[in-house]
């Protein structure tokens, strides 16, 4: 990804165009619940993160349950 924004970057240069930047801001953010732009993989690590929470959860209760 690090590389793939100094690549848009000098082609933005290089055409004297912001389309290279749009199109990678495009390819890699989305809005948040803000209206702000954030890297994809953030909201899809914050999914992962809700996800691990409710099976952490679901994971003690069945832990509890059979201790009972």
């Amino acid at each position: 990804m690090a590389l793939s924004i100094v690549h848009a970057t000098q082609e933005a240069i290089d055409e004297n165009s912001t389309k290279p930047l749009t199109a990678w801001k495009n390819k890699w953010c989305e809005k948040n619940a803000n209206g702000e732009f954030v890297l994809k993989d953030f909201t899809a690590a914050e999914k992962l993160f809700a996800a691990i929470d409710v099976y952490e959860k679901i994971r003690k209760y069945f832990v509890r349950a059979l201790v009972i």
